[in-house]
């Protein structure tokens, strides 16, 4: 009998994922695969998403990568924390990336060895101001690839929207595309 496994949680304690925020993103992340984009970025196929990101400040015909990423902080974090980092955070990709770079928080680091829930952000060799960011889902070192979830990413040929997307854990150019790096919030 062959059974397909369409979605999988991994047992994780309540104390221990309630208590580390890249765990809470991650696993919300996760709830998100497959939701779909109206074409044009002119908004999306359930209401329900549609009004979340609408509340992290999507608007129609904006690229949505980092609001995606910041609808999900929305409802991962809370308290101080939550607060200080939706302030750095905007729909420009580049801009909140150098926001948490240069944010003197102690629970935002910057690093280049993954872990599910940390934020990848890249950028465009012929735009630089532009880029993408996304969430990370798993991470193979050792062949130096990692999956992510990502918004405003194709899920299937000409339908755009949330999908789990693999990438190559290299640091220099490849299809006009560069990885910046990973921000891990703690």
């Amino acid at each position: 009998m062959n059974k397909k496994l369409l979605f999988f949680i991994p047992v994780i304690p309540a104390a221990v994922w309630f208590n580390v925020p890249r765990l809470r993103i991650w696993l919300l992340a996760k709830t998100y695969v497959g939701q779909e984009e109206i074409p044009t970025n002119a908004g999306f196929a359930k209401k329900a998403f549609e009004k979340k990101m609408i509340a992290a400040g999507f608007v129609a015909t904006f690229d949505w990568c980092m609001l995606f990423v910041r609808m999900v902080l929305k409802s991962a974090l809370y308290g101080k924390k939550k607060d200080e980092i939706l302030q750095l955070i905007t729909a420009a990709t580049q801009g909140s990336y150098q926001n948490l770079l240069n944010a003197k928080l102690k629970y935002i680091k910057y690093t280049q060895k993954p872990k599910p829930g940390d934020i990848a952000f890249y950028k465009w060799l012929n735009n630089p101001l532009h880029g993408h960011a996304e969430i990370v889902n798993t991470v193979n070192l050792k062949d130096k690839k990692y999956t992510s979830i990502s918004g405003n990413s194709e899920i299937k040929t000409g339908v755009q929207g949330v999908a789990i997307r693999e990438r190559d854990l290299n640091f220099s150019y490849k299809n006009n595309f560069c990885l910046l790096g990973f921000i891990r919030i703690e």
